[in-house]
């Protein structure tokens, strides 16, 4: 996987849980899984920057887990 791929599939993985942090749906999920989400959502968005040093292909990601409401 290059590091274009990686953000790509990355970028997919925040589009799918886009819809959690909507205020309306926000406001619904109990506060332990809020932070869950929030704490996902930083997690995929630093990604990328653990993997800038890799030169080629990254063999294998450590993709954070995904919290109770996107399982």
């Amino acid at each position: 996987m290059t590091i274009a791929e990686l953000r790509t599939e990355r970028n997919t993985r925040l589009a799918s849980s886009d819809y959690l942090i909507f205020s309306d749906v926000f406001s619904a999920i109990p506060e332990g899984e809020q932070v869950e989400i929030l704490v996902y959502r930083q997690n995929l968005r630093d990604l990328p920057a653990r993997y800038a040093d890799v030169e080629g292909d990254i063999e294998s990601v450590d993709w954070p887990q995904k919290p109770g409401p996107l399982v």
